[in-house]
Formats: structure tokens, C-alpha cells, sequence
């Protein structure tokens, strides 16, 4: 059991505004972001077995391997999602 982000991979869980890295196996980059897209909180490298991490007014939160993600967003900028 464990979680490993392959590099470009990015999950995206919608409905949540927090997670933990209990079970993940490397650090891991989390974007938390508003309804309409806008970043609240964007946390690069965020180490294994953290019990909780959140943002007040997140309804979706992505995920990604570390330094591949977090650190090309700020708080206030807004994401897009495509679908493939």
C-alpha cells in the first residue's frame, strides 16, 4: 500500500478541502482551490505521513509529485481543468 506520484501525473479530488499524506511514500506538491478555480493554498513538498492538511473554502484539491506542481501557483491565481 502507498501512493508515489509519477512525474506530470496529477490528481485531482473534487469535494475536498483537505487531505493527509499518511500513506503517500514521497513528498508530494497539494494545490487547494475555490469553486471558481482560484488558489487558496499551494504547499510544495509536502512530507510523507502528515496527518492533516487543509484551506477554508477549497472544493477541490490537486496533487502532484513534489516541485512539479505548487511551485508555478500562487494564492489568487486561477486553474483551469481539460479533460483527455
Amino acid at each position: 500500500m502507498g501512493y508515489r506520484p509519477e512525474p506530470g501525473e496529477v490528481l485531482a479530488l473534487p469535494g475536498c478541502s483537505a487531505v493527509h499524506t499518511l500513506f503517500v511514500l514521497a513528498p508530494i506538491d497539494i494545490v487547494f482551490c475555490s469553486s471558481n478555480g482560484t488558489v487558496l493554498r499551494a504547499v510544495t513538498a509536502c512530507p510523507p505521513f502528515r496527518p492533516g492538511i487543509a484551506a477554508s473554502g477549497a472544493v477541490i484539491v490537486w496533487e502532484g509529485a513534489a516541485n512539479a506542481l505548487a511551485r508555478f501557483v500562487s494564492p489568487g491565481d486561477r486553474l483551469e481543468m481539460e479533460y483527455e
